[in-house]
């Protein structure tokens, strides 16, 4: 048996029972609202337990529910199920929302899964579909949307986003938890989680990944597109910062034979470090040298040097000898000089005058003997040896090798050497310059609703 219980105000209403558990109409007049109580549920196996409808002009609410509980348990709309249906379902056929909630300070929506769910990936606390939005929460004080489960919140959007979340105030526009993705997003066409803000300090950013132990933030792409993209105007495109004293503040890796780190720039520096670099492996570059404010102009001029270029891993050390009362000298070398050492060479200038200056004896023990000179006479001395030490060994230099099949017909630098334009089908290790990339539009959050 349904009951009802009607409030002071006029309203017109009727009930109907067993097909529909408690069923009221509101007339386009009417501006009050009915309290329905009751339902057996064991009776009625078919119809609705509330059904609420207005009239196309009434404004009024076709379900209202209130509750004067100031505690937490205080609930103005409970629904539940014990199978697989909807504790709440609600669907808007038009332009509207199919689940409208708002709160001044508390929760608008709080929907639980219980855990007895045998499958907890398919239990959904809320789970909305529309064309357009399908959940639009707004908390004044609190949070639109907070979740809990396996995965917090799950949006896929088939033409936009699947999560679009906005804040005003000193709040994040999405905030998930979970024990498993705090938030998992995915689109078919677009972004999967898209992140943007006003915010005009250097400190914020449009996405922020904070983690204790794990990745703050983690980009992956299983096809052709970026694992993470990073744009800015008029600041980096992607910045990088870590406190750790062993670890990067960015960090690259490429499993495979592409690049770990690939840059270019226009008419700026492709790559731009302040302080020590440290390459493991082979530095190849096509020209070098250093750069420093000019010696004799400091302040207007720049001095450049190049680098010196061997086909062989060569060490070069030299210094100034002064020979002894027999015109001879005896030259010591660093303890390690053999050790990193073989195949050297001798050159011997003496200073002031001409001396048929010799090397008497060659390199043993870390040290060679010079003689020849007058006593007292000066000796510019040099020695190069080819490196013999434990990693030159195993990776053996090698001045000229046969281009790949792949590369063959095709030139570093095409445009110094053959002269043509650098293109796809004439430059070695050609990588397509990334295509003109803009931000979707913007969504506008509007605040629905006024507490008085």
């Amino acid at each position: 048996m349904v009951s009802w219980r009607a409030n002071a105000q006029s309203c017109n209403y009727y009930t109907q029972s067993c097909s529909n558990a408690a069923y009221q109409y509101l007339n386009t007049s009417a501006s009050g609202f009915a309290s329905l109580v009751g339902g057996d549920p064991n009776n009625c196996t078919s119809g609705y337990g509330v059904y609420g409808a207005v009239a196309s002009s009434n404004t009024s609410p076709a379900v209202y529910g209130y509750s004067a509980n100031t505690t937490t348990q205080g609930v103005a709309v409970e629904g539940e199920v014990d199978g697989a249906g909807n504790g709440v379902a609600a669907i808007n056929d038009s332009s509207g929302y199919g689940l409208y909630a708002w709160s001044g300070s508390g929760t608008a929506v709080d929907a639980v899964a219980y855990s007895s769910c045998t499958a907890p990936a398919t239990c959904y606390g809320v789970n909305a579909s529309s064309p357009g939005t399908a959940i639009n929460a707004h908390g004044t004080t609190g949070a639109g949307v907070i979740s809990q489960g396996a995965v917090g919140v799950q949006g896929t959007g088939n033409l936009y986003y699947g999560v679009s979340g906005f804040a005003n105030d000193s709040f994040p526009g999405v905030y998930g938890q979970g024990s498993d993705d705090g938030v998992d997003g995915y689109g078919l066409t677009q972004n999967g989680v898209y992140g943007t803000t006003d915010a005009t300090d250097t400190n914020y950013s449009g996405v922020l990944g904070v983690a204790d132990n794990v990745t703050g933030v983690y980009g992956y792409s299983s096809n052709n597109g970026a694992g993470v993209v990073g744009r800015s105007v008029n600041m980096d495109g992607v910045q990088g910062y870590s406190a750790s004293a062993s670890n990067s503040g960015v960090y690259a890796n490429n499993s495979n034979n592409g690049y770990g780190i690939y840059a270019t720039a226009g008419s700026g520096y492709a790559g731009y470090f302040t302080g020590q670099v440290y390459v493991s492996g082979y530095l190849w570059k096509s020209g070098g040298g250093f750069l420093i404010d000019h010696p004799l102009d400091p302040a207007n001029r720049y001095l450049y040097h190049s680098f010196v270029e061997s086909p062989e891993m060569k060490n070069v050390y030299d210094g100034v000898a002064t020979l002894d009362a027999n015109g001879e000298a005896v030259v010591a070398m660093p303890d390690y000089f053999q050790a990193e050492n073989a195949e050297y060479r001798y050159q011997l200038t003496p200073i002031g005058r001409f001396a048929p200056v010799y090397v008497a004896d060659e390199i043993s023990n870390n040290q060679f003997k010079i003689a020849g000179g007058a006593p007292g006479q000066r000796i510019s001395w040099q020695v190069t040896g080819v490196r013999v030490d434990s990693y030159a060994k195993g990776h053996p230099f090698v001045a000229e090798v046969d281009k790949a099949a792949g590369e063959r017909g095709k030139y570093l630098h095409p445009q110094e050497v053959a002269g043509l334009v650098p293109s796809a089908g004439t430059q070695i290790r050609w990588m397509e310059p990334p295509k003109a990339w803009s931000p979707p539009p913007r969504r506008t959050a509007v605040r629905f609703g006024v507490c008085q």
